[in-house]
């Protein structure tokens, strides 16, 4: 077991920024219509509010807010908008889904990973320092708690 390991696990920026992207452009939108056609807006703005701007939103607040730290043998995860926080040790693990998935010569990985407290988070290979902490749990969670699961599609 490596004690000496500090790294975070986090969204890819470039999620956010994709986000940031689509409001600006929306907004541009908003108002050249606005400019360019005659009152009333009012459909347009209740349409974009609730199909747009809501959700982007969301998105964008779940992406800064997921983190997951480590820190030796502790774990610190945030998700959920940052109102679920909490902490573990690695020997708190009981055990772990990990599910590759093959199609068209790209592979997937996708880990959940169940602590003895009821928590679990989840790790997918599109994170950033993702392979960090795949090796993180094959180095120090015992074989016999992890579940491999393979599938493939052509």
């Amino acid at each position: 077991m490596k004690l000496n390991k500090n790294f975070t696990v986090a969204m890819p920026k470039r999620v956010f920024w994709m986000g940031l992207g689509i409001l600006i452009f929306f907004v541009i939108l908003i108002i050249v219509n606005v400019i360019a056609t005659p009152p009333p807006h009012t459909a347009l703005y209740v349409c974009i509010t609730i199909f747009v701007f809501i959700p982007t939103t969301i998105v964008m607040f779940w992406v800064k807010m997921f983190r997951i730290k480590v820190n030796g043998t502790k774990i610190f995860v945030r998700k959920c908008f940052g109102l679920v926080n909490y902490h573990l040790d690695v020997s708190d693990i009981t055990h772990v889904k990990w599910k590759t998935v093959r199609a068209n010569r790209k592979q997937h990985e996708n880990i959940k990973v169940y602590t003895s407290k009821g928590k679990k988070f989840p790790i997918g290979d599109s994170l950033v320092n993702s392979s960090e902490m795949i090796a993180f749990i094959e180095e120090n969670v015992d074989e016999t708690k992890i579940k491999r699961i393979y599938k493939t599609f052509k």
